[in-house]
C-alpha cells in the first residue's frame, strides 16, 4: 500500500529526533548545562577549629587576643576552596557560618571574601546543620572542621564543649551531622578539610569524600602545620577534584530507625538533661533515644544541649566565689531580679512598638 507524503514525512522526523540520542545518549545533559551556563550549586559550611594555621582556643573565640589574625587564616581558607570548586566546574557557591565564636558578625571577613560566593543571610534565626541544606544543591562541602569529642584532634569537641554524639553505635562529628542531614535531599558531602585525625574519621564513613589535610594534631591545642601555600593549595585542588568525581560521591545514607546516644561530661549535666520526656538513661553520663526522623532526634539533642549548659553556669559561679568581684556581681544581679519582679510588664511584653525588633532589621549568618 502507497503512504502519503504526510506519514513518510512524519517518519523522516521520528527518525531525526531518534538517532541523536543512540549515537549521543550524553548530549542531553550537556545541552542543558550549557543553555543553562551553570555548574553544580554547592553549599560550603565553615568551622573555626579545623582551619590552617589554627589549633588555639584563643583563635576561635570572639574577643580573644588572637581572634583577629585566625579570621584572615579562615578567609583564606575558604577563598582557595572557592577557587578550587569554580576551577572545577562549580556554578552558584553559597557559604554558611557553622562556627560560634560569639561575634554578632560572621567570623569570616567578608570584604576579603571571593566574591564568586555569597554568605548565606536570613532574617530570622536558623540553625544551618539542618536548614541551610535543600534541593537546589549538588554538593556539600565543609571547610575548617575538627574531629569528634573524646579523640585526639586539634580543638576536638561535637557541636559544643560539654557534648558527644553516637547514632546506631557510630560516634559522630560535625560532618557526618550535615551529611546525614544533606542526603534528606540526596545531597553528597564531596569535600572536607581539616586535621591529620578528622581525615581518618571522615574516611571511615565517608570514602569517596575528598579530603584537605591542613595540619597534623600534636594535642588538642598543638599542631603541626605545613607552609601556608601549601595548606591553601591542598583545600584547592581538593576543592577541585570534589567538583570533578561529584557524580561518583554519594549521599550518606543510614536506614531509620536512628538510634541516639547523647553523652554529657559530667553526671550532673546529665541529670539535669534526664528531664526531657521521652529518654532512657544508658549510664551515667548518657541518654539514649530512638525516632525514626532524623531531624527531630537532632533537635532533642540541641535541646539536652541547652538544658545541661545549666551546669556550666554552676562552674562560672564556683569559679568566680570568693573573688573581690563576686560579692558585687551577686548584688548587681539580684538587684537587676528585683527590677524585673517590680517591673510593669512582667509576664507580658509591654516595650513600644518602636523598641521591637522589626522581622529583616537585623540579618542572621547562621550559628551565632
Amino acid at each position: 500500500m502507497r503512504k502519503g507524503r504526510g506519514f513518510i514525512l512524519n517518519r523522516l522526523v521520528i527518525i531525526f529526533l531518534i538517532i541523536p540520542l543512540f549515537f549521543f545518549p550524553a548530549c542531553q545533559k550537556e545541552t542543558r548545562v550549557a543553555e543553562e551556563g551553570k555548574g553544580p550549586k554547592i553549599l560550603v559550611y565553615y568551622d573555626f577549629e579545623g582551619i590552617s594555621n589554627v589549633c588555639t582556643p584563643e583563635q576561635v573565640l570572639f574577643g580573644e587576643a588572637r581572634y583577629q589574625e585566625a579570621r584572615e587564616f579562615l578567609t583564606e581558607d575558604i577563598n582557595a576552596a572557592i577557587s578550587g570548586l569554580v576551577r572545577g566546574g562549580a556554578g552558584e557557591i553559597v557559604v554558611t557560618d557553622a562556627h560560634g565564636s560569639g561575634n554578632p558578625e560572621p567570623d569570616i571577613l567578608l570584604d576579603k571574601m571571593d566574591k564568586r560566593a555569597v554568605l548565606e543571610f536570613r532574617d530570622e534565626r536558623f540553625d544551618p546543620y539542618i536548614e541551610s541544606p535543600n534541593s537546589t544543591y549538588h554538593g556539600i562541602v565543609t571547610i575548617g572542621m575538627h574531629a569528634f569529642a573524646g579523640s585526639t584532634g586539634v580543638l576536638s569537641h561535637t557541636y559544643t564543649v560539654h557534648t558527644m554524639l553516637k547514632v546506631n553505635g557510630q560516634e559522630f562529628n560535625e560532618p557526618d551531622i550535615i551529611a546525614l542531614s544533606a542526603s534528606r535531599f540526596d545531597v553528597p558531602l564531596i569535600m572536607v578539610s581539616g586535621d591529620d585525625i578528622l581525615e581518618g574519621q571522615v574516611k571511615n564513613l565517608h570514602p569517596q569524600t575528598e579530603f584537605a589535610v591542613v595540619k597534623t594534631a600534636k594535642g588538642k591545642t598543638d599542631a603541626e602545620f605545613p607552609p601556608r601555600e601549601e595548606a591553601l593549595k591542598r583545600i584547592e585542588e581538593a576543592a577541585f577534584n570534589a567538583v570533578q568525581r561529584i557524580e561518583e560521591i554519594p549521599p550518606f545514607k543510614l536506614d531509620p530507625p536512628y538510634r541516639m546516644e547523647f553523652s554529657f561530661q559530667t553526671k550532673r549535666q546529665t541529670d539535669i538533661a534526664a528531664n526531657y520526656p521521652g529518654l532512657t538513661r544508658i549510664d551515667n553520663c548518657t541518654l539514649g533515644l530512638e525516632s525514626n526522623d532524623f531531624v527531630e532526634a537532632y533537635q532533642v539533642w540541641t535541646k539536652l544541649i541547652g538544658l545541661s549548659s545549666l551546669d556550666n553556669l554552676r562552674l562560672f559561679i564556683n569559679t568566680m566565689r570568693g573573688k573581690e568581684y563576686f560579692q558585687q556581681v551577686v548584688t548587681e544581679g539580684r538587684k537587676a531580679m528585683l527590677e524585673r519582679w517590680l517591673a510593669p510588664g512582667f509576664f507580658r511584653d509591654e516595650r513600644k512598638p518602636e523598641e521591637t525588633e522589626k522581622k529583616g532589621e537585623r540579618k542572621y549568618q547562621g550559628v551565632q
